[in-house]
């Protein structure tokens, strides 16, 4: 319940509602936690896609993903209980660092860390594709330790031939075939992974 957290401030906000930074009043501990505000029609109509999400993360068990730790909801909203990534997110990093872009050592660490992630999540039976890779959704430790966050565009690839046809992602960050609507699979996220990486050493995004 809601009445067993405090909730000292708001993390993020996006379309689908916030995220808020809140303490657990027992333990002290403090979560992420992800209001979706049931009231708005595009959320009404995403309630499966939410299961799916929360399907997903609780299969979900790497360092470099947010801990899911539960769900509840009330009148007006459905709650995500998450791990909370105390250094922020990718994007404030290479705003703050728009001019020069990364030091070199920290984004091969980045990326590194993203790429073990995204095989994991790969080499799971069956596989997941995250489909949304960009620095928003990226976290990061007081150990600049990457968090993979927001699995709202997540989906299972059953058969190895299987082809997505949803078209969903960021623009700046979509792959071809996504643009294309020819069908899409594991690749999306790989392709999303490069234009970081672009992105991460030039301070700005490859493709505008």
């Amino acid at each position: 319940r809601l009445d067993d957290f405090k909730i000292k401030k708001e993390l993020g906000k996006g379309s689908f509602g916030q995220v808020l930074l809140a303490e657990h009043l027992k333990t002290k501990a403090n979560y992420a936690i992800k209001a979706i505000d049931k009231r708005i029609k595009n959320n009404e109509e995403g309630i499966p896609y939410f299961r799916r999400e929360i399907e997903i993360m609780n299969k979900i068990k790497h360092p470099n993903c947010v801990r899911f730790f539960g769900n509840f909801e009330d009148e007006k909203y459905c709650y995500f209980i998450m791990e909370y990534a105390s250094k922020g997110n990718l994007y404030d990093l290479i705003q703050k660092n728009k001019k020069a872009g990364l030091d070199k050592v920290l984004v091969a660490k980045i990326i590194r860390e993203l790429i073990n992630t995204i095989h994991y999540l790969h080499s799971l039976n069956p596989p997941i594709i995250h489909r949304d890779i960009k620095p928003e959704n990226i976290l990061l430790t007081n150990e600049n330790k990457i968090k993979l966050t927001d699995f709202g565009w997540a989906n299972y690839m059953n058969d190895k031939d299987e082809k997505r046809n949803t078209l969903c992602g960021t623009p700046l960050y979509l792959a071809p075939e996504m643009i294309d609507n020819t069908g899409h699979g594991k690749p999306v996220d790989i392709w999303c992974i490069g234009v970081l990486l672009f992105e991460l050493l030039a301070g700005f995004p490859p493709f505008y």
